[in-house]
C-alpha cells in the first residue's frame, strides 16, 4: 500500500434529528411556486436509486409539497419508467429505483400533472469508482483509519461519517459529520476526534461507523420550477467498519 502524508480531517459533530415541517398539497400550489430536489444515486450494485423532493418555495425548509389527484413524479433511464412513491423516512420525500447504473444513459424525472405546467428534468450519473481501504467489516483499534479510494476526476467530493457506539448496558449514542474533500485518493478519518464529542467518550464498548464517499454532477432542473432547486447524479460508495476505543 502507498504511503501518504496524512491530512487529518477533525470532523465535527452533528446532531441528527427529524424535525416536523409543513406539508402543503401539490393541487393548491402551482409549479411556477415550487423548487424541487432530486437525486439519481448508483451504489455500485447495478441499480440507480432516484429521490425527489419538492418544497413550495425555494428551500427545502419551505412546505414540502404531497401529491394530490393527477400530480406524479416519473423516472427513466430510457429503457424503464417507474412512478416515484411516497416515502415514510423523515422529511416527506418520493423515490424509486431502476436497473442499471450507466453512466452513459440520461436519466429523466418528468413531473406530471394537468392542473398546471409540466416538467421534464435530466441528469447523467458521474464515473463510479471504489473504496479500496479499509476492508468491510474490520475492527479499528488506532484512533483513525486511512481511507482510500480510486480517483475519479480529481475534483470535490462529499465525506459522510456516522458513528454508533453502545456501552456495556447496550445504551447507544449516534453522531454524523459531512465534509467536502479534495479527489485525491485518500484522506485520514480521526475517529477519536468524532467519539469525543459524546458526554462521556470513554464508557463506550464498540462502535459501529460508515464512511461515505459521494461525487456528484448536475444536471438540468426545468425552469418552470420557479423557485429553483437542483438535479444531481451521484456515485455513493459506503464502508462500513467497527471502531473500538
Amino acid at each position: 500500500m502507498a504511503v501518504f502524508n496524512r491530512k487529518r480531517v477533525t470532523l465535527i459533530s452533528t446532531v441528527l434529528a427529524v424535525t416536523a415541517c409543513t406539508v402543503a398539497d401539490s393541487e393548491s400550489v402551482l409549479t411556477s411556486g415550487m423548487s424541487a430536489y432530486i437525486d439519481v444515486i448508483a451504489r455500485g450494485n447495478g441499480t440507480t436509486e432516484v429521490v425527489a423532493a419538492l418544497a413550495a418555495g425555494d428551500t427545502l425548509n419551505s412546505a414540502r409539497i404531497e401529491l394530490q389527484g393527477d400530480d406524479r413524479l416519473m423516472a427513466s433511464n430510457g429503457e424503464q419508467i417507474r412512478q416515484l412513491s411516497k416515502r415514510h423516512t423523515g422529511f416527506l420525500s418520493y423515490g424509486t429505483s431502476l436497473n442499471g447504473d450507466s453512466v452513459n444513459r440520461r436519466y429523466t424525472v418528468d413531473f406530471e400533472r394537468t392542473v398546471d405546467s409540466s416538467t421534464h428534468s435530466w441528469t447523467y450519473l458521474p464515473e463510479p469508482f471504489d473504496i479500496t481501504h479499509p476492508a468491510s467489516d474490520v475492527l479499528i483499534e488506532d484512533e483513525g483509519v486511512d481511507l482510500e479510494w480510486e480517483v475519479t476526476h480529481g475534483g470535490q467530493l462529499r465525506l459522510k461519517v456516522s458513528m454508533e457506539c453502545s456501552n456495556y448496558a447496550n445504551q447507544k449514542s449516534f453522531r454524523s459529520s459531512v465534509t467536502n474533500i479534495s479527489d485525491d485518493g485518500h484522506q485520514y478519518l480521526d475517529l477519536d476526534g468524532l467519539m469525543s464529542a459524546f458526554n462521556q467518550p470513554y464508557f463506550f464498548d464498540v462502535c459501529d461507523v460508515t464512511a461515505t464517499l459521494q461525487s456528484h454532477q448536475s444536471g438540468q432542473l426545468d425552469t418552470r420550477f420557479g423557485k429553483g432547486g437542483s438535479i444531481e447524479g451521484i456515485q455513493s460508495r459506503s464502508r462500513h467498519f467497527k471502531f473500538e476505543p
